[in-house]
């Protein structure tokens, strides 16, 4: 369940430019292998009490220290830069 929620905060985190893309990257990766790690663990690749297991949430602890130390020392980014940085943007 932790992958689904970081996957999905990531995302909205990267949409919004709401903090330095460095964040929801990090949080992306280690979502990305908690589910690898978790279909692993449902067929029997491997154990629950694996290294691999702890070594693919790695990330995603990186991702929740850096994020709260983010929000609490430099907070969002005001909207106006926001608009900025997406007026800037080449469109796909």
């Amino acid at each position: 369940m932790i992958g689904v929620n970081t996957l999905v905060l990531s995302w909205l985190l990267w949409r919004s430019r709401a903090v330095v893309r460095g964040i929801p990257l990090l949080g992306a990766v280690g979502a990305t292998l908690v589910l690898l790690s978790d279909v692993a663990q449902l067929f029997g690749g491997i154990d629950q009490s694996n290294v691999l297991v702890g070594l693919a949430a790695a990330p995603i602890f990186m991702f929740e220290l850096w994020f709260a130390g983010y929000l609490l020392f430099v907070g969002f980014r005001p909207r106006i830069e926001r608009a900025a940085m997406a007026e800037s943007a080449p469109v796909a």
